[in-house]
């Protein structure tokens, strides 16, 4: 376990250790080992059910998959890797890709994000993908509510992701109740609900 982060590997003993881990830090973070590049390995869905029923923290928060520091995608079709226990799951963009095009350096799996029918990133295009069950809604369990979260909204930024998310919500999907509005640098935060 590292000083920095309190990282749990699985293994023997391990609820043991997530309560240790959880006691000494209020936190925990679990991996199932780390890769040759030095990555966290992720934990299997079915494991992390489990270590969920044991009761042994009051959230839990999982990375289903990652865009390669790039501010939007749509997933592949072996993601998102969504455990069953889930009951909130956000779908997380930047607004800075707005605008840009969708072959450029602002899209992770352009080739998927192509397929909605728009080369260049727009709040339209945002809001399909982030409402289809193929993109933003894949993997989402039954009974889970869908939260969609736009981060880097700072200033001029704020009126965009704002128009995102009322583009979002516009979508219509029964699981969207929200979404949430962010910069996660400056600790800003928002959030647009449906109304109804």
């Amino acid at each position: 376990m590292s000083a920095e982060l309190p990282v749990v590997f699985l293994g023997a003993g391990i609820v043991e250790r997530i309560a240790r881990c959880v006691e000494a830090h209020q936190v925990a973070f679990l991996a199932a080992g780390r890769a040759d590049d030095g990555k966290f390995e992720g934990v299997s869905p079915t494991a992390l059910d489990e270590l969920v029923r044991a009761g042994l923290a009051d959230a839990v928060l999982v990375e289903a998959d990652g865009a390669r520091q790039r501010p939007f995608k749509a997933p592949a079709a072996h993601e998102p890797v969504v455990p069953a226990c889930a009951s909130i799951v956000s779908f997380m963009m930047g607004i800075d890709a707005l605008g840009r095009p969708v072959e450029g350096a602002s899209v992770h799996r352009p080739e998927v994000v192509l397929a909605y029918g728009q080369t260049t990133v727009t709040a339209g295009l945002m809001a399909a993908v982030t409402a289809s069950p193929s993109g933003g809604l894949k993997g989402v369990p039954p009974g889970a509510v869908a939260r969609p979260i736009i981060n880097k909204a700072l200033g001029p930024l704020t009126r965009e992701a704002a128009t995102v998310a009322a583009a979002v919500l516009a979508q219509g999907h029964p699981s969207i109740d929200r979404v949430l509005v962010t910069d996660l640098q400056s600790g800003t935060f928002g959030v647009l609900r449906r109304r109804g």
